[in-house]
């Protein structure tokens, strides 16, 4: 997926002098969204024989659909993982990752 560019250039009088080839630009600028605006979301997903897989993703919808699809050729689709079980959503990624970890590391069992 391309992500668009923050600024593109964006041409500029042309100059008087005759003898002149180039063009000169100025940078015009789109809006940008308020990462305040944003969520993160850390989710857990099951296969049918109960394995678990524990990710982080900024477009839950997206990202479960992905899994469902198999677009994405790895442990989700070598285990058939594509039950959404759980999930919670962060404003700030760094608590994610952090929750994503916290999951993880406490996910085990004790034997």
């Amino acid at each position: 997926m391309r992500k668009r560019p923050r600024s593109l250039p964006e041409p500029a009088a042309k100059s008087e002098s005759p003898h002149s080839c180039a063009t000169e630009f100025r940078l015009v600028r789109f809006p940008q969204v308020s990462k305040a605006a944003r969520s993160y979301f850390v989710y857990i997903l099951s296969s049918p024989s109960r394995t678990l897989y524990v990710g982080v993703t900024n477009s839950l919808e997206r990202r479960v659909f992905e899994h469902k699809d198999k677009a994405v050729r790895g442990f989700t689709a070598r285990y058939n993982i594509s039950r959404l079980v759980y999930f919670e959503e962060f404003s700030d990624p760094g608590s994610a990752i952090s929750r994503e970890k916290e999951i993880r590391a406490g996910g085990g069992r004790k034997r």
